[in-house]
């Protein structure tokens, strides 16, 4: 399973849900619309994120994983310094979500030295 996981305050375009998906996140409150300049936008709630974090938790090999194939992808064409800034702000986003219990990069470290 593959997830698209938001980053705290990001906010991401309507179609990058489907219409069910943004229908139910709204209707549950795990997502807000916020306007700019008259273009809608969609932010997660703190309530998706406390959500998640309890979901990281529970899975926290899979979840990881999903993030660091999201880090990897975002930043396939930066350089050194880019990437590396983003695993910062991966770790703190994962740490942040499961209030300390989940160390991404010692979970991606394992993840890693298992592959070798």
């Amino acid at each position: 399973m593959q997830l698209d996981i938001k980053f705290y305050g990001e906010l991401s375009d309507p179609s990058d849900f489907s219409k069910e998906l943004l229908e139910e996140f709204l209707a549950s409150g795990y997502a807000v619309e916020q306007k700019l300049d008259g273009v809608t936008y969609i932010k997660m709630t703190s309530l998706y994120y406390e959500d998640l974090g309890e979901y990281i938790i529970k899975h926290p090999k899979e979840l990881c994983r999903d993030y660091w194939n999201r880090l990897v992808a975002d930043t396939l064409n930066c350089g050194i310094m880019e990437f590396i800034r983003q695993l910062c702000i991966t770790h703190a986003t994962i740490k942040k979500l499961t209030r300390n219990e989940i160390d991404f990069c010692e979970i991606i470290g394992d993840e890693l030295d298992a592959r070798i």
